[in-house]
């Protein structure tokens, strides 16, 4: 299994969450909005040091600074 942070995953294609090196209190706010290991995730752009997330049914704006703490496959 190849793990590479999100900031790095092709844009347009799913993968998987494995593991989010995260603060504890920032990572309970990202698994509310579905940011967690195992969901499927989708870099949908990339803008001025954003990213753009689907992840459920919803799109999200993330920093790369989060995006580089985010571990997919």
């Amino acid at each position: 299994m190849r793990k590479l942070p999100l900031m790095m995953a092709p844009v347009g294609q799913e993968h998987t969450i494995i593991e989010c090196n995260i603060e504890h209190k920032l990572k309970k706010h990202l698994e509310t909005l579905g940011i967690l290991p195992g969901e499927k995730i989708t870099p949908i752009s990339s803008r001025a040091g954003d990213l753009i997330i689907r992840v459920r049914d919803s799109r999200l704006a993330i920093n790369m600074g989060l995006a580089s703490k985010i571990f997919v496959s």
